[in-house]
């Protein structure tokens, strides 16, 4: 009886303790051509962040269960920021995303003689 108590009483703090983590796996690309694009941070609600790597993939796994913004930035393009994501546990998210190439003023510089 003992026995078969512990093996339970094990399996209920396993399941507790391990599986309340989701996972988010993603792209991105450009919003213009449709490339994919590398280098781009990815945050998760100012706690983790990954990078997307060369094909414009990301993964960012072991995620607590819970509500979360994602602030995606990289050189060139305007920030995005996503509206709340709900991460389950024992699931896996799948995104995609677009950047827009960011459009600013070219820079003056004056010499002074």
């Amino acid at each position: 009886m003992k026995t078969g108590l512990f093996i339970v009483t094990f399996i209920l703090v396993k399941q507790f303790c391990f599986s309340q983590n989701g996972n988010l796996y993603g792209k991105v690309k450009d919003a213009n051509n449709n490339d994919e694009l590398g280098g781009v941070k990815i945050t998760v609600s100012n706690s983790q962040f990954v990078y997307s790597d060369f094909d414009g993939n990301f993964s960012a796994q072991n995620i607590p269960a819970g509500k979360y913004t994602l602030k995606l930035t990289s050189l060139g393009y305007t920030d995005f920021i996503t509206k709340e994501i709900e991460i389950k546990e024992d699931e896996t998210l799948q995104l995609e995303f677009s950047l827009s190439e960011s459009i600013s003023e070219p820079a003056t510089f004056a010499s002074g003689n």
